[in-house]
């Protein structure tokens, strides 16, 4: 019957311990932090940062002979 309790008990503590590193063990690792929101406005990301996007579609360029006439016969 004494060894039944001394597992009990042993059971018991690492169970608390378990849950306090849980608990208490993640909020030190991750922390909870509040947003800054002093230093939001002064950071001026563009609203549309594709804007000045430089043409790179090959669509437009497919076709280079586009001007020339294809029926000399007309």
């Amino acid at each position: 019957m004494k060894k039944i309790l001394i597992i009990f008990g042993v059971v018991v503590i690492l169970a608390v311990s378990a849950y306090a590193v849980w608990r208490f063990g993640l909020l030190d690792t991750f922390g909870v932090s509040s947003p800054s929101s002093e230093n939001a406005p002064g950071i001026g990301i563009p609203s549309n940062p594709l804007e000045n996007v430089p043409e790179i579609n090959p669509v437009g360029k497919t076709n280079p002979f586009k001007d020339v006439k294809t029926n000399p016969f007309d």
